[in-house]
C-alpha cells in the first residue's frame, strides 16, 4: 500500500472516530424520578443538555425517595475533556402542584466547584411526615461558559418516602 493511502486510511478512521464521539456527546440530558428502581423518565427537549466550551459534558439529574426522605442527585456522566463544571443541586417542596420551583420551598442543597467525570452530588430532605410535591434543580457552569439550568419533578411523595 502506498504511503499516500495509508494516510486516507488513517484519516477516514480518525473522522469516523470523532463522528461517533459526537453522537454519543449529543445525547439529550435525562432526568429521573425513582421509588425503588421504578423510574420516571423526563427528557429535556429544548436543550440536548452539552454545553460546549471545547470540552463536552453530560450531567443527569435524578430524584430518589424512600425511609421518609427524598433525596436529588446531579451525576457527570462523561466529559470529553477535562474541564471544571461547577454544580449546585437544589430540592424544593410544595404542598400545591406546581413546576417553578420560585413557588416551592427550598427543603435543602448542596454544591461543588469541579464534579468530575463519573462523580455525583447529593442533597437530601426528610418528608417531615407530610405528602408534598418535590422538585430537584441544577444549576451547572463548564468553565467560563455560562450558567445553565435543569429540573425534574413534581412528583408527588407521601409522609413515608414513596411515590403516589
Amino acid at each position: 500500500m502506498s504511503k499516500l493511502k495509508k494516510i486516507f486510511v488513517v484519516f477516514y478512521f480518525v473522522i469516523a472516530f470523532i463522528c461517533i464521539v459526537m453522537l454519543v456527546c449529543f445525547n439529550p440530558i435525562t432526568a429521573f424520578a425513582t421509588e425503588h428502581g421504578t423510574c420516571l423518565e423526563e427528557t429535556d427537549e429544548e436543550e440536548n443538555g452539552i454545553v460546549t466550551y471545547g470540552v463536552f459534558t453530560s450531567i443527569s439529574l435524578r430524584i430518589d425517595c424512600g425511609n421518609s426522605k427524598v433525596w436529588a442527585t446531579a451525576k457527570n456522566d462523561f466529559t470529553l475533556f477535562p474541564s471544571k463544571v461547577y454544580v449546585s443541586i437544589m430540592l424544593y417542596s410544595s404542598y400545591t402542584f406546581t413546576e417553578d420551583y420560585r413557588e416551592m420551598t427550598l427543603e435543602s442543597s448542596n454544591a461543588i466547584g469541579d464534579l468530575n467525570i463519573g462523580k455525583s452530588i447529593t442533597t437530601e430532605s426528610p418528608t417531615g411526615g407530610e405528602t408534598k410535591y418535590w422538585l430537584a434543580r441544577i444549576r451547572y457552569k463548564i468553565d467560563n461558559g455560562s450558567w445553565k439550568e435543569k429540573t425534574v419533578g413534581s412528583i408527588l411523595i407521601n409522609a413515608a418516602g414513596e411515590l403516589t
